[in-house]
C-alpha cells in the first residue's frame, strides 16, 4: 500500500473538478407584451438523470423592456468529465411584480455541460424564439503550484554524540489567531549541521489557502527516536517573500533570552518559484480529443445469450457516449480477442474483418460489429498483451505537442486471462504514452488477476524490475453498478482527466491555443429546441430534433425516428422555487 501512496502523491488528482462560471445574453427575443417589450429572466435547471425532474440550479436577474437583453448575474456551474451533465435554461416574460409561470415561457434549450466546454470560443449559440448566447470560462482556484527547495547551514548540534538528523516543518498562521497549522514536513536527513531537503512541489491553496501574504512559521527540528523532537529554530515569513528567494536566520526563542550576544541557531536558504498547471479544460479546449478502442472477449459462448450481449452493450454505450461529446470523428478501432483463430492471424482480430482499417462508424458500429460477430468465434486463450499491443501502436501515433490525442482501451472480459505477467510487460512498456485502460468484467467471475492489473495495492512492475510511474489502468466489475449505465461510466472515466494531466506533464507538453471554429446553431440535446406549441408557431423549419443521443442511460433504438417531438421539460414552478 505504502508504494502505491507514493505513486499517487507524483500523479495529479484523479477526477480534477473544474469551476465555470456562464455568461448569458439573447437577441431579438420574441415580445410576449403589447405595450411593452418584454421584462425577461433566465432560469437554470439541472437533472441528475435522463429521466429525473428538472431542477431549478440558478437564476439571472430580471431584465426589464428589453428584447436584447445582456444578464449581469453569471451562473457557476461545476464540470465533470466522466458524468452526463443535464442543463436546461429557460427564458421567461415577467410581470411588473417580478412574477411568472410556465405561461410566460419564451424558449428553452436543453445541452449538457460537455456542449459548452467542447464548443468553439467556449460559446453556443441556440434558437428559442430568438436567440441565446451562452459563454463559459473556467474559475481557476487551484491551478498554481509552488516549486521549493531548503537548504540549511551551520545549524545548532542537538545530538551530544553526533550532530542533528533536521527536518524541516511549514506552518501557516490560522484567521486572525495565533495558531498555526502544519502544512508541510520535509523528510529527516541524519547526523548533518548542513541539510539540503529533496525539492517538493505544494498547490498554493494548501500552503497558504490562496492567500500568498498570509504568515507562515517555517520551522526546524532535531529529530529524536526515543524522545521528543527538539526544536532547533524557527523563522516567520510569507510565501511571497519566499518566491523572491534568500536566507532566513533561525531563532531559538529559549537560547535568546538565556544567550547574550545570541546570532541565530543557523541559515536557511529558500529556494521557490510559482509553476502554473494547465487545467484538464485547456487541454479540451485546446483541441485535445479522446479515441475510444474496444477489445471484446470470445473466450466464453455466454457472450450472445442475452443477458452477456446486453451486458457488453451497456458497457460500450456507458464509456462511449461520454467520449463521443470529445471525439470529432466518431470512429472507433473494434477488436476481438479470446477465441480460437487461423494459423497466421493475430489474436487480437478486427471484427470487420480488416486488420489495417479496424474503424467502425459511431457507438452503433461498434454494438452492430458485436452482434454481426455473433456464432462466428470459438473460445480460446484469453490473451491481454496483443490487445495492449494494438492500443499502444495506435496511442503512439499521436504523440506530439501540435497533435494531441488520447487514447481509451475499453477491455470487455470475464476476467481470467493466460497471460498476466506479459501484460504487465505490456502495460509498463506503453505507459508512456497516451493511452489509459478501462478493463470491464463481467458476471460474477474471479477477478483477483484483473485487480491485479489496476494496481491498487502497489504499482506494477515488469518482468525486467521496472516499476510504472504512471497508473494507468481502471478495472470495474460490471455487476456490481446493476444495469445503472451512468454509475458505470462514473467508475471506469473518473481517473481518465488525472491520468491525461499525468502524460501530458510527463512529456511537457502544454495546452494548445483553442481551436476558432466557424460559429454554427447549437442543436438542442432535447427533442425540440422549445416546446411543442412555440416551435410550431415557427414553422417546421425552425424545428430540429438532435442528431444524437443525448443519455448514456438512452441507447438509440430504429424507433426513434418515429417518435413525436416532446413537450419542454417543465421545471416545478412551485413556491419554493419561483
Amino acid at each position: 500500500m505504502r508504494r502505491k501512496r507514493l505513486l499517487t502523491q507524483n500523479n495529479l488528482r484523479a477526477t480534477p473538478r473544474v469551476k465555470l462560471q456562464l455568461f448569458f445574453r439573447c437577441e431579438n427575443l420574441q415580445n410576449q407584451d403589447i405595450i411593452v417589450n418584454s421584462s425577461p429572466i433566465l432560469v437554470l435547471s439541472r437533472r441528475d438523470a435522463a429521466t429525473g425532474p428538472w431542477l431549478e440550479h440558478s437564476r439571472t436577474e430580471i431584465i426589464k423592456n428589453d428584447l436584447s437583453p445582456v444578464f449581469g448575474k453569471a451562473i457557476d456551474i461545476e464540470w465533470t468529465f466522466e458524468e452526463i451533465q443535464r442543463v436546461r435554461v429557460d427564458i421567461f416574460n415577467t410581470s411588473s411584480d417580478g412574477l411568472f409561470s410556465i405561461n410566460d415561457l419564451i424558449g428553452g434549450v436543453e445541452f449538457r455541460v460537455s456542449d459548452i466546454v467542447t464548443a468553439s470560443n467556449s460559446t453556443i449559440r441556440a434558437i428559442l424564439r430568438g436567440f441565446l448566447i451562452v459563454t463559459s470560462e473556467e474559475i481557476r482556484e487551484f491551478g498554481h503550484t509552488v516549486k521549493m527547495r531548503f537548504e540549511g547551514a551551520g545549524l545548532d548540534r542537538k545530538d551530544f554524540l553526533g550532530k542533528s538528523d533536521p527536518y524541516l516543518l511549514i506552518n501557516r498562521r490560522q484567521s486572525d489567531a495565533q495558531l498555526y497549522t502544519a502544512v508541510y514536513r520535509t523528510e529527516v536527513i541524519k547526523n548533518t549541521l548542513d541539510p539540503t531537503w529533496r525539492e517538493f512541489e505544494m498547490e498554493v491553496q494548501n500552503i497558504c489557502n490562496g492567500n500568498m501574504a498570509r504568515e507562515l512559521n517555517v520551522q526546524v527540528f532535531d529529530w529524536n527516536r526515543a524522545t521528543q523532537h527538539e526544536i532547533i529554530g524557527s523563522f516567520k515569513t510569507t510565501l511571497n517573500e519566499m518566491l523572491n528567494g534568500g536566507e532566513y536566520t533561525l531563532v531559538n526563542e529559549k537560547i535568546q533570552e538565556k544567550k547574550k550576544n545570541y546570532s541565530g541557531s543557523g541559515k536557511i536558504r529558500v529556494n521557490a518559484e510559482m509553476v502554473l498547471n494547465s487545467s484538464f479544460l485547456e487541454y479540451i479546449r485546446g483541441g485535445c480529443e479522446f479515441d475510444l478502442i474496444v477489445a471484446i472477449d470470445y473466450s466464453a459462448s455466454k457472450n450472445f445469450v442475452s443477458k452477456g450481449r446486453q451486458d457488453v452493450e451497456q458497457a460500450i454505450w456507458a464509456v462511449g457516449s461520454i467520449l463521443a461529446d470529445y471525439d470529432s470523428d466518431n470512429r472507433f478501432p473494434v477488436f476481438g480477442f479470446g477465441a480460437k483463430v487461423e494459423e497466421g492471424k493475430p489474436s487480437c482480430f478486427a471484427l470487420n474483418d480488416n486488420q489495417q482499417d479496424p474503424y467502425v462508424t459511431d457507438l452503433m458500429g461498434i454494438i452492430i460489429s458485436h452482434i454481426e460477430s455473433k456464432g462466428k468465434y470459438e473460445p480460446g486463450p484469453v490473451l491481454f498483451t496483443p490487445v495492449i499491443e494494438a492500443a499502444g501502436a495506435l496511442s503512439s501515433k499521436h504523440n506530439t505537442q501540435g497533435v494531441q490525442r488520447y487514447n481509451i482501451l475499453l477491455i470487455i472480459t470475464e476476467g481470467k486471462i493466460d497471460d498476466l505477467q506479459s501484460t504487465i510487460d505490456a502495460i509498463v512498456k506503453y505507459e508512456n504514452t497516451p493511452l489509459s485502460i478501462v478493463i470491464v468484467g463481467l458476471g460474477h467471475g474471479d477477478f483477483e488477476e484483473m485487480n491485479k492489473l489496476d494496481g491498487d495495492d502497489e504499482p506494477l512492475e515488469s518482468s525486467n524490475g521496472t516499476i510504472a510511474t504512471r497508473d494507468i489502468v481502471q478495472f470495474v466489475a460490471l455487476d456490481k453498478y446493476k444495469g445503472n449505465m451512468e454509475a458505470i461510466a462514473r467508475a471506469t472515466l473518473e481517473e481518465i482527466p488525472g491520468q491525461l494531466l499525468s502524460y501530458m506533464q510527463k512529456r511537457g507538453f502544454r495546452p494548445n491555443a483553442p481551436i476558432i471554429k466557424p460559429e454554427a446553431l447549437f442543436r438542442d440535446r432535447a427533442n425540440s429546441t422549445m416546446s411543442l406549441r412555440h416551435s410550431m408557431s415557427l414553422g417546421p423549419n425552425l424545428y430540429r430534433s438532435n442528431s444524437v443521443c443525448s443519455d448514456a442511460s438512452a441507447p438509440p433504438s430504429p424507433l426513434l425516428s418515429n417518435i413525436s417531438p416532446m413537450p419542454s421539460p417543465r421545471v416545478d414552478h412551485s413556491p419554493k422555487m419561483y
